[in-house]
């Protein structure tokens, strides 16, 4: 993507050697995890596991996984973790390695959120999630999980891909986790979780835990398709219409007990079955080599996507926020605001290939719309898990999963701006005290600065903080009809990458 917008920027004014030297993220996640030979080379599994810190700790870190990751995912059997856990206490030695894996795993999620929710200066904990990602790997290695995988080591592998995502300091380690996804899906066929008849006579506790597994599976792939820009491995049997009747369990407000939880349909779920075919066909046209598509049928995709998004328990979870805009971190839905941006992420691959094409707002007025509203509302929860207040700093790390699909927002806003000549004033008989111009830079300045916040972090992340500022101080210059002092020249539409382009360019 740098590569794409180079020529219209000062190349010293985009230099990253600064930024080399002061990187500063504390985790260090190898290229090649959770495969990088650990087994033969390091401290050994029981030296890692003598620096655990004590039991009280160690819950703290449960807790803050089931406050986020849990919260949006509902990856974790809580019945049979609860019982590991009791066996984890009672006698370590009891315990198998492929539920250590998994539950070393759900420490290292949660020490993360645990250290951003802690007073800056004084985290204690702050390499001991690196140590427990590698002793993750090394219990997985001690298991035969290529030859016989078992829900738990699934489950590892899956939240080793959610750590990946989170962690994602450059587009290389986000481009990893599409083979490892790759490989989760064939083991997961292999364990027949895409298929309810192979439970055989498992009870149904298991069945409805394999189901709900499957399709954390199902979300995990489409997200990594779509960041990585690389087809999807499913079919369209890959997911049939949930079997229990149970009401979706709102987990926020609803008291049950473990089983009860564990037995209950999730919005995710729901979600995830009424777009599934939808999203199937978005992704087929997009890797299309056709050359002509019938624009009715993007039409009538685009409103099953924004059925969804129309869902009841979808846009309730967006209003309790009153205003996102106006109240950042006043809404800490994780699931809503997860599917929220799946579903508009799907919308701008649907709607990419017109919506930025010159004169769009002219040609494809519906694309040029969704896109920028889909953009918009990515980029309102950036602001929102991003900006939240002392008590969801917690949410803040969560977002780190979607760095790319806020990236691509911004950069969509930046290009739809540029290629079309609509200039988004409002006009004189409304009586907004803002421009609709004026309300879009003010999205892409606050997405600049939070970016800002983490431009030292790595180098991918100084040049994502570069373009966003160097492209919306171009974009204000044309709104003051001045481009004196930008360091660069009137922009043409190919000028700034496509949105499918900043997914797969290196920075």
């Amino acid at each position: 993507m740098v590569s794409a917008v180079k020529p219209f920027f000062d190349p010293a004014a985009c230099s990253t050697k600064p930024h080399e030297k002061i990187c500063t993220h504390s985790l260090h996640l190898p290229i090649n995890y959770p495969f990088c030979g650990s087994s033969t080379q390091g401290p050994s599994l029981e030296t890692l596991l003598s620096k655990l810190p004590k039991r009280a700790i160690l819950e703290c870190f449960v807790t803050s996984f089931t406050c986020t990751v849990e919260r949006a995912f509902h990856s974790l059997d809580t019945t049979t973790f609860q019982q590991g856990l009791d066996q984890y206490w009672n006698d370590k030695s009891l315990v198998d390695d492929d539920w250590m894996a998994y539950f070393l795993l759900v420490l290292a999620l949660g020490c993360q959120a645990h250290n951003s929710a802690a007073t800056p200066g004084l985290e204690a904990y702050q390499s001991l999630p690196s140590l427990l990602l590698h002793a993750a790997e090394l219990c997985l290695m001690r298991t035969p999980f290529m030859l016989r995988p078992t829900t738990n080591t699934i489950r590892a592998l899956c939240l080793m891909v959610i750590a990946k995502q989170i962690y994602a300091m450059s587009c290389h380690a986000s481009d990893t986790c599409w083979p490892l996804m790759g490989l989760i899906y064939r083991l997961a066929i292999a364990m027949g979780l895409n298929n309810p008849v192979a439970t055989g006579n498992l009870p149904s506790h298991d069945i409805r835990s394999r189901e709900r597994l499957w399709r954390v599976i199902v979300l995990l792939e489409i997200r990594q398709s779509i960041n990585c820009g690389m087809p999807l491995l499913l079919t369209k049997d890959d997911l049939q219409p949930r079997t229990s009747h149970n009401p979706v369990l709102d987990v926020g407000t609803s008291e049950c007990s473990a089983q009860e939880a564990d037995d209950q349909v999730f919005l995710l779920e729901e979600v995830l079955c009424q777009s599934f075919p939808t999203l199937l066909r978005v992704f087929e046209l997009a890797g299309s080599t056709k050359n002509h598509v019938a624009y009715e049928e993007i039409v009538e995709l685009d409103a099953d996507l924004r059925r969804c998004l129309r869902r009841p328990d979808m846009t309730l979870g967006i209003l309790q926020s009153s205003s996102i805009l106006e109240h950042p971190g006043s809404f800490d839905d994780l699931e809503v605001s997860m599917l929220d941006v799946l579903l508009r992420r799907a919308l701008l691959v649907l709607h990419s290939p017109y919506a930025l094409q010159p004169h769009s707002s002219i040609d494809h007025p519906l694309s040029y719309i969704s896109s920028l509203e889909s953009s918009l509302a990515i980029l309102s929860h950036q602001r929102n898990l991003c900006e939240a207040g002392t008590s969801q700093r917690e949410n803040t790390w969560f977002a780190g999963l979607f760095r790319e699909e806020f990236f691509t927002a911004a950069m969509t806003i930046c290009s739809l701006m540029v290629h079309t000549n609509t200039n988004l004033e409002t006009s004189s008989d409304c009586k907004c005290q803002m421009g609709a111009r004026q309300i879009v830079l003010q999205a892409l300045q606050s997405c600049r600065d939070l970016w800002s916040r983490e431009k030292h972090a790595s180098v991918c992340n100084a040049h994502a903080f570069q373009i966003l500022d160097k492209l919306i101080a171009h974009l204000q210059g044309i709104g003051r009809g001045n481009l004196s002092g930008l360091g660069c020249p009137v922009m043409t539409p190919e000028a700034i990458p496509r949105s499918n382009e900043t997914l797969s360019a290196d920075p």
